[in-house]
């Protein structure tokens, strides 16, 4: 069976959406499949992902227009360097002006349109006779995918038109009425054309739902690759010298999302912990990495916390694993929304692999699907930053201090239930899926 994947994001791009895509394919061809993919062109690359595509042929990388990536240089330049004047940050910064004025905090939508269009437009190029194919799997986002993977469906009907869908086409913040308008019409016409969606969660399968979509619907799950922990950079782990005998270590790696990621009470709860004479601050360490290292640190400096924070920035994914693989409690960050459900970052199934505690902070409305997940597998704690559960989360850190200060116990998490979550057998399902459409 010969299958054609479009996803913007994939091996060896150093993206977290890049991780799902390449796994996917991975299995598939290791079961037997001949899968082509068309993906976009990164220049900073993640080796782990490299190497699981080394043997990999028919991945044709194409160039998008790659705004968001010049623009967040840009910044990161021009807050090492105030003053500087050269033309092309005189240029960013005139354009990311027009933009913030007309979109608002809406331009990163913006600029991802922007830039998958070029990838779609540039994608259209490639000869590729499309009845060579069984099926086509199109993973978003961005629309660049859609769209690609659309055009292909309408040259060839036969195709099986599988929509792999991580995040909702048309998200809850989108209130710019052009943008939300144009993401409409690309999601009536994606929906139209596909045979069958896959999403990641629960939340996605509602939204579909909601949307009055008729076709064929299955959950498949982010996941982890044991595989990964082969590549682990523990070089890295040695020159960090995390202390891992004397403090509770804990760890944040990937983005923040401009603060929608809220990690504030984090910081608060240790805060409140130190001051109430419960645990000690010189027992205590946070790491950070990732690209909004500013936000963090500011974050932390709001409480006077500081001192126990320690940001690496943005580095190779190779080096985060091993911040995790080296840190006692592994923290990410999501939002729940009664119009946004089932946000759940592949960043949760990564930290899965490493056994430990994974502490939950969820901005937004109860009952997010990510408590759910670790509740089954009894893998940590999930806080809402509404402050009404500030105490347990406090008794919980207090729990893991003691466990690991007082006790000097190693903290692991076991359940048995976290092999439903590794990509090969997560992709076992792809495969079922597959096999019964053409079967039939």
């Amino acid at each position: 069976m010969r299958i054609l994947f479009i996803s913007y994001y994939f091996a060896p791009a150093n993206a977290v959406a890049a991780v799902r895509t390449t796994k996917i394919v991975k299995y598939l061809e290791k079961n037997g499949f001949t899968v082509d993919v068309i993906c976009g062109n990164f220049p900073v690359v993640d080796d782990i992902l490299k190497n699981d595509i080394k043997n990999k042929k028919n991945i044709f990388y194409i160039e998008g227009f790659r705004f968001i990536e010049r623009l967040r240089k840009y910044k990161r330049e021009t807050s090492e360097k105030s003053q500087t004047k050269s033309w092309k940050n005189i240029v960013f910064r005139v354009f990311d002006k027009i933009v913030v004025k007309i979109f608002g905090l809406e331009k990163y939508i913006f600029a991802e349109i922007l830039n998958s269009y070029f990838f779609y437009l540039n994608a259209k190029k490639l000869k590729i006779d499309i009845n060579q194919y069984d099926s086509i799997i199109s993973s978003f986002g961005p629309i660049g995918s859609l769209l690609l993977a659309n055009s292909y469906k309408k040259k060839n009907p036969k195709l099986f038109y599988i929509l792999d869908l991580r995040d909702p086409v048309i998200p809850e913040y989108i209130n710019y009425k052009i943008l939300k308008f144009f993401l409409k019409k690309i999601e009536k016409n994606t929906f139209d054309l596909l045979d069958h969606a896959v999403v990641v969660s629960e939340g996605l399968k509602e939204y579909l739902i909601n949307k009055n979509f008729e076709k064929d619907i299955s959950i498949i799950t982010n996941g982890y690759d044991l595989e990964d922990l082969f590549f682990i950079d523990t070089e890295f782990l040695r020159e960090v010298k995390i202390d891992s005998e004397n403090k509770l270590t804990f760890c944040y790696t990937g983005n923040l999302y401009e603060g929608r990621r809220d990690i504030s009470k984090l910081f608060l709860a240790l805060k409140e912990l130190i001051d109430e004479g419960k645990i000690q601050e010189d027992k205590i360490s946070v790491y950070y990495a990732g690209k909004d290292e500013n936000i963090f640190l500011n974050t932390a400096k709001s409480d006077n916390i500081e001192s126990i924070v320690k940001s690496y920035g943005f580095i190779p994914r190779k080096k985060a694993l091993a911040l995790q693989s080296g840190s006692d409690v592994l923290v990410l960050a999501t939002w729940n929304t009664n119009k946004e459900k089932g946000v759940l970052t592949g960043k949760l199934f990564e930290y899965m692999m490493f056994k430990k505690p994974i502490l939950a902070l969820v901005t937004g409305e109860k009952n997010a699907e990510i408590e759910n997940i670790l509740k089954d597998l009894n893998f940590g704690f999930t806080f809402y930053n509404d402050y009404s559960n500030i105490n347990d989360f406090k008794n919980y850190i207090l729990f893991l201090y003691h466990e690991k200060i007082i006790n000097n116990k190693k903290i692991i998490e076991e359940s048995e239930k976290v092999s439903k979550y590794d990509f090969q057998n997560l992709t076992q399902k792809y495969i079922d899926l597959l096999k019964s459409y053409h079967e039939n």
